[in-house]
């Protein structure tokens, strides 16, 4: 064990969304400078704080940290804001150099950030950042973005001996034991609950990871690995057959999202590993349309990077005209699941219980509230980010506005629910499942209740009182907002708004398909 007292100086290598060993720039980085350092991971109130946010979420983390040190690196967890960790251990010996990846999320961890480079200003402390997920930091436009993924995602990912580096256990950290929630980790996978109580800290919470719920996702670089596996040897050969099945899906779908959204996997090592000659041929063509999901997951990020306010306002500002309501009692029925449609509600469902529903379904819950409801994008961003337990604002709100028509450029959608209904889930098992008052009424008719006849009631023993009318009339609601949200994209305002928007957001061999009124191919050769 090192001597604390002996120890003038020493790093940091900052854990935020990459709680992982492999393929992680800063660990190597902090490695090969060859001076003892602190590995830290911070659980910071105000981010925890958010709305966006939920239990789930630290949960998830909870768990990665204990994979992380049951897999022999000593994390020092600290509850308390990132600033007032580095004064505790500038207080205990000099700091060199911070290491850590970049991240590109929400606007409360870019406020950290600017708070922590302020802080290494101050005290002449080094930060030496990593890319991660291929972003390139304050890139506001796509010239030469393609290109740069490519060689991103083709370099060989980063290892090194870290089992052999001067690594600070926490106790030797420097940091006040009360602060420190690595004692009660030893007790983490005895405890019940999504949250136990800090002994040395009355009214303080540290989230709690386990016992694990078998209908989330277990956290850690352990279990992605396994998830991966598992795909690109045997779930993944059903991936394009069933992608878009709310039940199938769950099993061919790579799950891969959860483990990229909280780095407990790279991006780079995911899609080199779907890449890889140990692919069974019969995988290939469904490999190949992972790996253009993951390439795209990318160009999300950098849309984020390059306009950190779409969290907040549309892309297109001409679509703050749209008066979406950001209130009122269909927000308040979509987040009870009580809308009346039973697509709608079965997948809200299933999210609050497992954290996870596909692409296919995310969508349509996006259009349904937005262009159906005529609700406000960021609402509903909220609520369903504190639900997804792959929750990544990276991805999260340039999908979700694009789903809800307010980039001006991309093509409304319109996931009619019955008709998803229908073909996705033919024999009504998620409808069944997760609505279990609709049971009793076969598919299709179990997709739209309210359409049986008295005698089909008696038929299938079902009451009005089970399940609640449609709250709109699809058809009437789509029509209307529709014609209301055409107004506005077809806006002179929105229209010269275009241009700029290109530029900084879409690829420069689409801009010409944009500007001649088409629709470039998501495709791409990876």
């Amino acid at each position: 064990m090192l001597n604390n007292q002996l120890i003038e100086t020493r790093n940091i290598l900052w854990l935020k969304r990459d709680l992982r060993t492999r393929d992680h720039a800063p660990l190597a980085a902090a490695v090969a400078a060859g001076v003892p350092f602190v590995v830290l991971y911070c659980f910071e109130p105000s981010i925890m704080a958010s709305p966006k946010h939920s239990p789930r979420h630290w949960h998830f983390v909870a768990q990665s940290l204990v994979d992380l040190k049951t897999r022999g690196l000593p994390v020092t967890i600290y509850w308390g804001e990132v600033e007032e960790a580095l004064d505790g251990l500038r207080a205990a010996a000099n700091i060199a150099t911070i290491f850590s990846h970049q991240e590109t999320s929400h606007k409360l961890s870019f406020d950290r950030d600017r708070r922590v480079r302020d802080w290494t200003r101050q005290h002449g402390v080094e930060w030496q950042e990593f890319v991660q997920d291929g972003v390139i930091r304050g890139r506001k436009h796509r010239l030469g973005f393609a290109e740069k993924l490519d060689d991103f995602l083709a370099l060989p990912p980063v290892h090194c001996n870290w089992q052999a580096a001067q690594i600070l256990p926490p106790g030797e950290s420097g940091l006040p034991i009360a602060k420190l929630a690595d004692g009660f980790a030893k007790d983490f996978t005895q405890a019940k609950g999504q949250t136990a109580l800090h002994p040395s800290q009355p009214g303080r919470y540290v989230p709690d990871p386990g016992p694990p719920d078998p209908r989330f996702q277990p956290g850690g670089e352990t279990t992605a690995w396994r998830y991966l596996k598992s795909f690109t040897t045997e779930r993944g050969r059903g991936y394009i057959r069933q992608i878009g099945n709310p039940s199938l899906s769950r099993r061919s779908c790579s799950r891969m999202s959860t483990y990229l959204a909280h780095g407990c996997v790279s991006l780079r090592e995911v899609f080199q590993w779907a890449k890889s000659a140990d692919i069974k041929p019969a995988f290939r063509k469904d490999m190949k349309m992972f790996r253009e999901r993951l390439w795209w997951r990318a160009h999300y990020f950098q849309k984020l990077e390059a306009e950190w306010q779409i969290e907040f306002k549309p892309i297109n500002r001409a679509f703050l005209k749209l008066g979406r309501h950001t209130s009122g009692p269909d927000l308040d029925a979509f987040r009870s699941a009580a809308t009346g449609f039973p697509m709608i509600d079965a997948n809200i469902r299933c999210l609050r219980a497992t954290g996870w529903i596909n692409f296919r379904s995310r969508a349509m819950l996006v259009t349904f509230a937005t262009f159906v409801l005529w609700l406000d994008f960021r609402p509903v961003a909220t609520f369903l980010g504190s639900l997804f337990l792959d929750y990544d604002p990276g991805i999260h709100y340039g999908q979700f506005q694009m789903q809800a028509g307010t980039t001006g450029y991309h093509p409304p959608r319109n996931y009619n629910p019955y008709l998803q209904g229908e073909r996705y889930d033919k024999k009504g098992e998620f409808v069944h499942r997760w609505l279990p008052e609709l049971r009793r009424i076969p598919a299709p008719w179990c997709h739209y209740p309210h359409r049986l006849t008295e005698l089909e009631r008696q038929l299938y023993d079902f009451s009005t009182t089970d399940y609640p009318a449609p709250i709109v009339d699809f058809a009437e609601a789509t029509s209307e907002n529709m014609d209301r949200y055409w107004a506005v994209r077809r806006s002179a305002e929105a229209q010269n708004l275009l241009p700029e928007i290109w530029a900084k957001h879409v690829m420069p061999e689409s801009m010409e398909v944009y500007m001649a009124g088409e629709q470039p191919s998501p495709r791409r050769d990876v």
